[in-house]
C-alpha cells in the first residue's frame, strides 16, 4: 500500500514525495490563520495565482485558512473545529514556484501501485491520486482508515489534497475538477 505523509511541506522531486521532512510542529499550531481578503492580499503580494475549489460536496464550506511561509492551509468542513487534521478536506499550497514533471515519469509512479495510485491529469492539474493512502498520525489512521489523497502541480505550484470519510476518490476528482483561479 503506497503511503502519504499529509502533513509535510512540498518536495523537491516526485520521487521525495513520500520521503521529505515534516514540520517539526503541526503547521495548524505555528501558522496563524487568516481570513480569505488575507489570502487574496498575499496572493497579490507574492503575486501567486492560487487555485480554490468551487464545488464542494453538500454542507461542506471553507471553515479556516493558515498561512505559514511558504505553506497556506484550506479547510473544509461541515461542522466547527479547530484542528485541520479533523477536516473533511484539507488543500495544502506550497508558495513556491514548481515545474511539473513530465507525465511519463508520473506514469511510472503510478505502475508501481496500480490498484491504488492513478495518475491526475484534469483541467490542468498534474499529479497523482492515491486512492488509500495511509495517514501518518497513527491516531487518524486508526480514525478514519485510509483515506483518498493527490498530490498535484497546477499553474505553477504544488498542491496536496486529503480527504476523510465519506469523502471518496471520486468526490476528490471532482474536487479537483472544480479548482479555479482565486484571482481573475
Amino acid at each position: 500500500v503506497a503511503t502519504a505523509n499529509l502533513w509535510t511541506t512540498s518536495p523537491r522531486t516526485v520521487e521525495e514525495t513520500h520521503s521529505h521532512l515534516a514540520y517539526p510542529a503541526p503547521l495548524y499550531k505555528v501558522a496563524k490563520r487568516i481570513t480569505l481578503k488575507e489570502l487574496i492580499d498575499v496572493a497579490d503580494t507574492h503575486d501567486i495565482d492560487l487555485y480554490l475549489p468551487t464545488k464542494m460536496p453538500d454542507n461542506i464550506s471553507l471553515a479556516a485558512i493558515y498561512y505559514k511561509p511558504p505553506v497556506i492551509i484550506l479547510s473544509y468542513c461541515d461542522r466547527e473545529v479547530t484542528d485541520h487534521r479533523y477536516d473533511n478536506v484539507t488543500i495544502q499550497i506550497s508558495m513556491w514556484s514548481h515545474t511539473p514533471p513530465p507525465l511519463e515519469e508520473l506514469e511510472k509512479i503510478a505502475e508501481k501501485h496500480p490498484d491504488n495510485l492513478k495518475v491526475l491529469n484534469i483541467n490542468g492539474a498534474r499529479g497523482i491520486l492515491i486512492e488509500k493512502a495511509r495517514w501518518g498520525n497513527p491516531e487518524l489512521q486508526e480514525l478514519y482508515g485510509s483515506s483518498p489523497y493527490a498530490y498535484f502541480w497546477l499553474g505553477n505550484h504544488y498542491y496536496t489534497i486529503s480527504a476523510t470519510p465519506p469523502i471518496t476518490s471520486d468526490r476528490l476528482i471532482e474536487i479537483i475538477k472544480s479548482m479555479k483561479p482565486l484571482r481573475s
